[in-house]
């Protein structure tokens, strides 16, 4: 599975999380229960920064690739036009 196929997966995860958060926050029954919350909470935290670093790979990935295409570009063209 590609990077981006990772990030998508992690952003859906995150989503999911936060959702679940969310509901067992504002359950009278579950939100007394602040071990649980607790765990929720550091699992939506994990799932963000997961998300986050896949994210940044992702970006750093992309430019990379557009860096290396654009070169590419430009030295073809400067050897077709008879620079360097």
């Amino acid at each position: 599975m590609g990077t981006y196929q990772k990030m998508k997966r992690a952003k859906e995860v995150v989503e999911f999380l936060d959702f679940n958060y969310q509901n067992t926050k504002n359950d009278p029954e579950l939100s007394s229960d602040s071990e649980l919350l607790e765990i929720k909470l550091q699992h939506l935290e994990s799932a963000k920064e997961k998300y986050r670093s896949l994210k940044y790979e992702y970006t750093i990935q992309s430019t990379l690739l557009i860096l290396v295409v654009f070169t590419a570009v430009a030295v073809l063209t400067s050897y077709l036009l008879g620079g360097v």
